[in-house]
Formats: C-alpha cells, sequence, structure tokens
C-alpha cells in the first residue's frame, strides 16, 4: 500500500490516510449562518469519496469577522445543533471531521456583519474589500481570544473531532503574525502573543486530547514586509509548536498577493509545496501540503518523497470527491481532474453559490442524484465537444440509448486547441477531454467520428430526442479588409502551420488577451486593440477573477501594446486603421491582424432554437453549446428543462 493510505496520528486523533478534504468556503448555508441540508450533502459526499480528514469551511466565531453572505457560523450555541448534524454524517461516510474557525480581521465585510471591520492595526486597511478598519484596543484583543476558545469548544460540543484554526489567506490571526499587518506598541506587537494566547485558551477549554490544526501561510508573498519560508522556520512555527499545536497546514499568501491564494491555470502543479516541504524540517508535528495538487501521481509522490506528511485536496475534490477512494481502488484513469479555471472560487469571491465547471453534480448531490429513466430512449447528440459529451454521459448514465456524431476526427471539439496555446501554460484545460471520452465508452455510448449533421441525416436516424451541442464559431471582421492574407482566425493560429508577421494586431481584449502574450513571449511585436474601456482586457466569461490579474501582468512582462478605446475602421496590407476616443488615427501592425472573439454555430437547419428544450423526434431543438444535459424526458412529454453550465474551453 502507498504510504498516502497508511493511516496518521495527529494529536490522539488517528486518520485512516494523508489525505485532507480542504476546507473550502461554498455558501451553502442559510444567511444567518445556519448549516443546511445542501451542505450537509456536499460534505456527506466528500467523505464517501475517501478523504482521510474532512475539513468543513471556514466559519466565523463572530458576527463582526463574516466575510460572505451565506457563510457558516459557529459564534453562537444555537448553531451546534446543525453542526451536529453535519459531523455526523460526515462521520456515518467513514471520514474524521474538522472544522475550520475564522475572524475576517480587515477582511470582514459590513454588508453581512453589519459591523465596522476590526483590526490589529490601521495600516491594515483592505480597499480591495471596501471597508476600512478599527483599531482593535488590547482588551478587545484579549476578548477576542477568548472568543475563538469560546468558538472552538462549539465545535468539540457539536461532534467534530478536531478543530482548524484560519490563520492564513489575510485573516486575523494573520494580521497579528505578520510584520505587513502589524505595528502595535502594545503586548500584542509581540507578533507571536496573539496566536499563543489562542492555542493556550482553546487547550484550556476543550482539554488535551483535542486535536488543533493551525493553517498558515508559508510565505505572504510581499518580500521582506510580510512573512517568509525563514520566518517561518525560525520565529512562527518553533512558537506555535510551542504553544501546542497538533499539525501544521501550509498553504499561501495574503490578500495583497491574493493570486496565489487560489493558483491560476498558468501556475504549474503543486507550485507550493516546497514551502510545506520547508516548514517539514522544523517541524516535529505532521505538516499538511496544499497547492494545485489534482494530479494522484503527484499526491502520492509528495507523501512518499516526504516532502509533507499529508496532503490537502480543495478544487481536485470538487471536480471529483471520489478522487482518494479512485486512487486506492487503482482507478485513476477515473478521476476527473480539476482542470484549475477557478469558476468555483470566482464565485465565492462574488458571494454567490459555488459550482465546478466539471462536475455539475457539485452542490446538487441530491437534486442531481442520477435516477434511471422511465423509458428507455434513442438520444442522437451533435457534437462531440465538453457539452456534448456531458450529455451523452448523463444520458447514457440514466439508461438512454445514446449516440454521439462528431464531425472530426477527435473529441473534445475547441478544448484541445483552447489547451494547447503555445507559450502559456493552460494545457489543463484539457483533463476534462481526456476524462469524458473514456466515460463515453465504459457506458457504451455509440461514438461516429468524421460524421457531420445535416437535416437529412438526423430525421433519417430517427432519434426520440436530439441534443444539438455544436459549440462556436470565429466571429468574422464586419468591416473593409484588402484582399491578402492580412488577417487570420484564431481557430487558425492554435491550428499550427499558419505564418504569422513579426507585427501581430490582435483584436478583442477580451478573448485575445491570452494570444497576445503567447505571440509577445514569442518575440513578436504586438498591438492588443479593445474598443471598449480598460475593464474588458482579459475579461471573457471563462476567466476568473484571479487569471485576469495574472494575465494582465503578463501582458506588461510581454510588452504587448494594449490599446483601448479605439475603433477598428478596416484593414489594409499597410496595417490595421483605428480612430482613438480623441479623434486620433492611427495604423499599427503592418503584419497580420488576429480577431479573438466567437459566437455559437447556428444548428443544421439554419434556425436558432432556444435552449434547454426537446419537442419532439424530429426537431433540432436543444443547443447544448458548451453546457451540460441533466435529464431527458421520461414520460413522453414534450419539453424537459435543463441546468445550463459555463463553457469549460474558450
Amino acid at each position: 500500500m502507498a504510504r498516502i493510505f497508511e493511516p496518521i496520528q495527529i494529536g490522539k486523533m488517528e486518520v485512516k490516510n494523508r489525505i485532507v478534504a480542504a476546507p473550502t468556503v461554498v455558501c451553502y448555508a442559510d444567511e444567518d449562518g445556519y448549516v443546511t441540508q445542501r451542505l450537509i450533502d456536499l460534505y456527506e459526499e466528500r467523505a464517501k469519496g475517501g478523504a482521510g480528514l474532512v475539513v468543513v469551511e471556514a466559519s466565523f466565531i463572530r458576527q463582526d469577522g463574516r466575510m460572505f453572505a451565506r457563510q457558516v457560523g459557529v459564534h453562537t450555541n444555537y448553531h451546534t445543533i446543525g453542526l451536529s448534524e453535519l459531523a455526523d454524517a460526515i462521520h456515518q461516510a467513514g471520514a474524521k471531521a474538522a472544522l475550520q474557525v475564522m475572524h475576517g480581521g480587515r477582511q470582514a465585510n459590513s454588508r453581512f456583519s453589519g459591523c465596522q471591520p476590526i483590526a490589529p492595526s490601521d495600516r491594515a486597511y483592505s480597499p480591495w474589500m471596501g471597508d476600512r478598519p478599527r483599531v482593535m484596543t488590547t482588551e478587545e484583543c484579549t476578548q477576542l481570544a477568548d472568543d475563538f476558545a469560546n468558538a472552538c469548544l462549539r465545535v468539540k460540543e457539536a461532534g467534530f473531532d478536531a478543530v482548524m484554526f484560519h490563520a492564513t489567506h489575510g485573516f486575523v490571526i494573520q494580521q497579528f503574525m505578520s510584520p505587513y499587518t502589524n505595528d502595535r506598541k502594545d503586548q500584542y506587537g509581540d507578533r507571536m502573543a496573539f496566536p499563543t494566547e489562542v492555542i493556550q485558551k482553546t487547550r484550556a477549554a476543550v482539554g488535551s486530547d483535542f486535536p488543533i490544526i493551525f493553517r498558515i501561510s508559508g510565505d505572504e508573498f510581499l518580500g521582506d514586509q510580510g512573512i517568509t519560508l525563514e520566518m517561518n522556520q525560525k520565529e512562527i512555527v518553533p512558537a506555535l509548536l510551542k504553544a501546542g499545536v497538533d499539525c501544521l497546514d501550509i498553504s499561501v499568501a495574503t490578500l495583497e498577493s491574493f493570486h496565489w491564494i487560489i493558483q491560476p491555470i498558468y501556475f504549474p502543479r503543486g507550485c507550493i509545496v516546497h514551502l510545506a516541504e520547508g516548514i517539514k524540517e522544523v517541524s516535529n508535528v505532521p505538516v499538511v501540503a496544499v497547492g494545485r495538487i489534482n494530479d494522484p501521481r503527484l499526491a502520492e509522490k509528495i507523501v512518499e518523497d516526504g516532502r509533507a506528511d499529508m496532503v490537502a485536496l480543495c478544487r481536485a475534490l470538487l471536480a471529483d470527491p471520489a478522487f482518494p477512494r479512485k486512487m486506492l481502488e487503482g482507478r485513476e484513469r477515473e478521476i476527473r481532474k480539476c482542470i484549475a479555471c477557478n469558476y468555483c472560487t470566482d464565485r465565492t469571491f462574488g458571494q454567490r453559490t459555488v459550482k465546478c465547471a466539471v462536475n455539475p453534480d457539485f452542490g446538487n448531490e441530491r437534486a442531481y442524484r442520477i435516477q434511471p429513466a422511465l423509458k428507455r430512449k434513442k438520444v442522437l447528440v451533435v457534437g462531440g465537444g465538453v457539452g456534448g459529451m456531458e450529455a451523452a454521459r448523463v444520458a447514457a448514465l440514466r439508461g438512454h440509448q445514446v449516440t454521439l456524431w462528431e464531425k472530426e476526427k477527435q473529441l473534445g471539439g475547441l478544448t484541445h486547441r483552447a489547451a494547447s496555446l503555445p507559450r502559456l501554460y493552460v494545457k489543463e484545460l484539457a483533463n476534462i477531454v481526456e476524462w469524458l471520452p473514456d466515460q463515453l465508452k465504459r457506458l457504451s455510448v455509440q461514438m461516429e467520428m468524421g460524421k457531420e449533421a445535416t437535416v437529412q441525416a438526423v430525421e433519417a436516424f430517427q432519434a426520440d430526442a436530439v441534443v444539438l451541442a455544436t459549440g462556436s464559431k470565429p466571429v468574422p471582421l464586419d468591416l473593409p479588409i484588402a484582399p491578402g492574407p492580412q488577417v487570420i482566425t484564431l481557430d487558425e493560429y492554435l491550428a499550427g502551420g499558419v505564418q504569422v508577421g513579426q507585427r501581430v494586431a490582435v483584436i478583442g481584449g477580451a478573448h485575445g488577451s491570452e494570444v497576445a502574450v503567447s505571440l509577445g513571449r514569442e518575440g513578436k511585436t504586438v498591438a492588443l486593440l479593445e474598443s471598449g474601456p480598460p475593464e474588458l482586457i482579459a475579461s471573457a466569461p471563462y476567466m476568473d477573477m484571479v487569471r485576469r490579474v495574472v494575465l494582465q501582468g503578463y501582458l506588461q512582462e510581454a510588452k504587448v501594446n494594449v490599446l483601448t478605446q479605439v475603433q477598428v475602421k478596416g484593414i489594409t496590407k499597410e496595417g490595421v486603421e483605428l480612430t482613438h476616443a480623441d479623434g486620433r488615427q492611427e495604423v499599427v501592425a503592418g503584419g497580420r491582424a488576429l480577431p479573438g472573439g466567437r459566437r455559437r454555430r447556428a444548428p443544421p437547419d439554419g434556425r436558432r432554437h432556444p435552449r434547454g428544450r426537446l419537442l419532439g423526434p424530429r426537431d433540432l431543438t436543444l443547443e447544448a453549446s458548451g453546457e451540460t444535459l441533466h435529464s431527458l424526458p421520461q414520460n413522453g412529454g414534450r419539453a424537459v428543462s435543463t441546468t445550463p453550465r459555463k463553457r469549460v474551453s474558450s
């Protein structure tokens, strides 16, 4: 048996394996912070998936520390009733249960707390959150430590096996620990005084047998202004160990470096594991590694090589909660891997309930439970992209006879091309199109490649239901273009074999930013043209907030000339003619122009059909276009609604 599946001790608690289901705010509590059935279903499914320790998401210990509209609360005794049901569900599914406690400090949101945020010092103001905090008095610091301890006692009384302190990602304990956010002159100016007091008071409240886990920032990525790995090794970790923590979970960053908190697709797998490895060198308690661990071989190797004692999986378990169980059973090929698109976390920061771009069942474990169809039907899916394959998969799981037509020789649609963008790490977009075809084979879906759908062919097939998942196509440029090879499409560029000149204009800042970076890194002279304001740069629907911020930095590094609020008037052999907002006219590029937009394809009959309706055996009526079909008619009815999902390909 691999070491990752060996038991491990955290204090007095034995965990059956070394995989942690990391805490993830999903916004499924009610508006008062109480546990809901939807939240219980989610964590029960996660525990069934095989993780040894399931950590329930960041829960606020006081109203003035709240960050999210539907965040779990542990601030009153009334909340322990629902939390107890949640802990029981995790236990019954075979895992140990911990709960993460937090207080936002300067990051608390007055919209939901109803209070002005409080913080260790006035320099802790966060423009990103929009609220200026009030500096805590010495007495308030002491009271906050008491309130942490009281909340941890509630965690124990609710039946959890351990508690985790959220002391990273910029929350209040980290604010005391970091030189960036603590310039106090009283006793709490000693940056380890507050966390030490919290641990000691918690230990007195919960007893010696209840494990205390501390999640800390291995590096704030603020240079000498903030916490560094060296500071952790010399100051922070020794103090935490002396205070009595039983386990250290190593994440990263703070609000000013938030793009490291949820590492985007551009960052390599396991990109912060080295920090856990460095802290393990000075720790005598188990150390947990986290961060872009979405591959079973990587997870196993981290533990096998002794870089960390355990691994925490976050987004990987949103994509496939059964990741650990499939690993244990040798079914790694069946794991639906996260594509690091951050659709999930973008919804969190937008105060919306979390969903997953590749796992529509996430958060809908009860509602989307697959039920056998009352009547087996003959289903034709037109289009073998992500949406079409998912529609075929769900229909087959329900017992329908499914055939899929794809006009190309390869399944996956545009996702393969999007994942092949040179000089930019986006290849993990292809994770989902590696998983889906294998699932279709297991379900005996008939896949016909090189098959183009026409009205006559579809009618001749005589399907009971037709799903159109024909994807999108490039948007043609509606402007004067001189004869000749002045313009190439994004599809042509990604397909390769097209010569691009030294000077290139990319038209469309929302969808064109990534290709502009790719060309810039190749050494091309690139102009990125956008008719709208600067906010539209890197704003395509599939780009999350973190990805946008990182990509905008990449544009600067690649020396891309970004021009916004410009109108393209035409393309000649000399270049792209454009007009600035102030009326100035300019010709840029001089090589080739590359438009970046796309629109949905028309169905075979040339008509535009409403999404989400199946009207009859001879009507082409559902255009999936990168979405997911979750149900088909069971009773001969003529219409069924579907739940649309965000595209996972660009």
